[in-house]
């Protein structure tokens, strides 16, 4: 699909709703007006085809509208959410940006032009089509800017989905959050987006609105199933929830089912070098899944995963390539597998060497998840000078406790569950939340 297609899909449905936010609604005739006006804005601010153009990227209509002008233009479009992973002027140095839209009281789009910017090399790529710069999450490290072509990115698009109304609180420059987005608009589907996005605001959202679809990461998912949201609200109409980005914990799956029996929960699977593609899990609620449809390949060398996709990004801005030269992209994730079903154990990179025995911090988890107290939990590696590393925790609790009955407990809790090595050496009380602004632990070493 080409931009042009894009927007002529989106005229289509004219006066269904594309956007809900509060008492607010906005029809796709709507949205289709407002990419007029900035069509125009742009041209009368010299933006032009191949211009990298850094915006403010909210869900509201303006933010998207902006959005799909930018690439029906065939410019490079930078979104940039309030709660980037990188702050904006660092933001506009890495991608080489000619033009950044930000958006002040009392609601005003400013343009910030910058002269005798030399354009990134691969940008070249892009030419004529048009290119989206998505930074990665930074949990594992710096982010890095990835570099896709609109019409490859778009591609994934062309065959509509079932026209959910779909509830939106994964960030607008996150890679989950711009492709359930484009999915949502390309299908005729409506956007709702929260006023807040605390547990109780989510879930109240979905009911006020009838919401159809919610996708979230395993930890936003943990957060409103242990906050008691779901018993406080009517989430009847959910018919579908997907999860990924991140390991989900068993025992936070199967809370999920046991609260919302009737609706369906579908793993999915993706990274923002190549975007999500479509899977399909082995049955409800399982952790195994397939990747089908969009031409994807995988293959599994070593216990690690690699994917090669149309949708794959160019490149990025700011570090090499990990594209091999036949195309294939290592995710760096462990794998199990199982026929045509693969499971994701977590990032290689997470694991902790303790004494030559590596100890996956996940299974860690989900065995302190299970543990009385433990609301959260997040398990990384902390160097030591004779086994190279040890496993400390750091956990959130529901209610307060003193820290050495806490560890004492903690332990015992784990002696017949974990090997040796992987109880943790040092536990730690959290009194802020142990996920980032993508909704996602970081994975640093303690």
């Amino acid at each position: 699909m080409d931009s042009a297609r894009l927007i002529d899909r989106l005229r289509a449905h004219a006066d269904a709703p594309a956007l809900i936010r509060g008492d607010a609604v906005y029809s796709y005739a709507d949205l289709s007006a407002r990419i007029e006006s900035w069509r125009a804005r742009l041209n009368a601010d010299g933006v032009k085809t191949g211009s990298a153009v850094q915006f403010d990227a909210e869900y509201e209509p303006d933010s998207i509208a902006l959005l799909l002008a930018l690439l029906r233009l065939g410019a490079i479009a930078v979104p940039l959410s309030a709660d980037a992973v990188v702050r904006p002027a660092h933001a506009r140095e890495i991608a080489r940006v000619t033009h950044a839209y930000t958006r002040s009281p009392p609601l005003e789009w400013r343009c910030e032009q910058r002269v005798s910017v030399e354009p990134h090399p691969l940008y070249a790529a892009c030419e004529g089509v048009g290119g989206l710069v998505i930074f990665t999450s930074g949990s594992t490290g710096a982010p890095k800017a990835s570099l896709h072509r609109v019409d490859r990115f778009l591609a994934k698009f062309e065959k509509p989905r079932p026209a959910f109304r779909t509830l939106l609180v994964l960030p607008f420059d996150h890679m989950a959050g711009i492709d359930s987005l484009l999915y949502a608009l390309t299908s005729g589907g409506a956007i709702v987006h929260p006023e807040r996005t605390d547990a109780d605001s989510i879930c109240a959202a979905v009911a006020r609105h009838r919401v159809e679809l919610l996708p979230a990461t395993p930890s936003l998912l943990n957060l409103i199933c242990l906050s008691g949201a779901l018993t406080r609200h009517d989430l009847s109409s959910l018919q579908l929830i997907t999860y990924g980005a991140e390991i989900m914990p068993e025992i936070t799956l199967n809370r999920l089912r046991e609260s919302l029996p009737h609706c369906r929960f579908l793993q999915k699977y993706g990274a923002t070098e190549f975007g999500s593609p479509p899977t399909r899990s082995r049955e409800d609620g399982s952790l195994w899944f397939r990747i089908v449809g969009g031409n994807v390949e995988t293959k599994v060398v070593d216990g690690l995963l690699w994917i090669r996709a149309p949708t794959a990004m160019l490149g990025y801005l700011n570090a090499p390539s990990p594209i091999d030269s036949e195309g294939w992209i290592n995710t760096g994730d462990r794998v199990e597998v199982d026929g045509e079903y693969i499971r994701v154990l977590g990032r290689q990179s997470d694991w902790i060497n303790v004494g030559g025995q590596k100890i996956n911090p996940h299974e860690v988890e989900h065995v302190l998840l299970e543990a009385p107290n433990v609301r959260d939990v997040t398990v990384a590696g902390e160097p030591n000078p004779l086994l190279g590393n040890t496993v400390c925790a750091t956990v959130c609790l529901k209610e307060p406790e003193e820290l050495n009955a806490l560890r004492h407990r903690l332990r015992l809790h784990c002696r017949d569950r974990l090997p040796r090595e992987a109880i943790p050496v040092r536990i730690e009380i959290a009194n802020d939340p142990l996920w980032n602004s993508r909704y996602k632990k970081p994975r640093l070493t303690a």
